[in-house]
């Protein structure tokens, strides 16, 4: 019966939502990076054999109704997106770098966490070099420039890189709902 009380959402590439904790939600079909604030749990209750632990859902749900809130990308510049919740916990950067160009990201004050969703390249910063490929994570230090290369062959996907960090642009005074 959980499938026919959740909000049923299509989405397109390069759109996003929003989801507060103690909400549940379920990927039904294709592919989607899902970035997670800090947590102790996790409480399944259906579509998987894993255990499912009912009560404890029905303790914790905000009983809201309706679909969660779309985040609309912020175009930083020609290569990168944006896309900041309305919480402090994460935001996430959309990279993408066409064949034979570069792009640099300024230092931020904190770390971030960054997956290779696409293409081929290199990650360099100060004196390291990293080759990159689809599926690989590394991490990238607080205030550090990584200047990210496309060594794709022309006609083959840009350079896709996807970095998860705090979200250094959260409206300080704000209350998160």
């Amino acid at each position: 019966m959980m499938p026919l009380l959740l909000n049923y959402l299509r989405m397109g590439e390069g759109e996003s939502f929003f989801m507060a904790a103690n909400e549940p939600h379920a990927y039904l079909k294709g592919d989607i990076l899902e970035v997670m604030a800090r947590s102790d749990n996790v409480v399944r209750v259906a579509l998987t054999p894993k255990h499912r632990d009912v009560p404890l859902l029905c303790q914790i749900l905000t009983y809201n109704m309706g679909a969660p809130p779309i985040v609309t990308p912020i175009q930083v510049d020609q290569f990168c997106s944006r896309y900041t919740p309305p919480i402090k916990d994460f935001e996430m950067l959309d990279i993408q770098v066409p064949h034979g160009q570069e792009y640099a990201t300024p230092p931020a004050p904190v770390a971030a966490l960054a997956v290779v969703m696409a293409g081929t390249g290199f990650a360099c910063a100060g004196n390291g070099r990293q080759r990159l490929c689809r599926g690989m994570a590394f991490f990238v230090p607080a205030e550090t420039t990584v200047v990210y290369t496309n060594s794709c062959v022309a006609g083959e996907a840009a350079l896709w890189v996807c970095l998860a960090r705090s979200n250094i642009n959260y409206p300080e005074g704000c209350e998160e709902s």
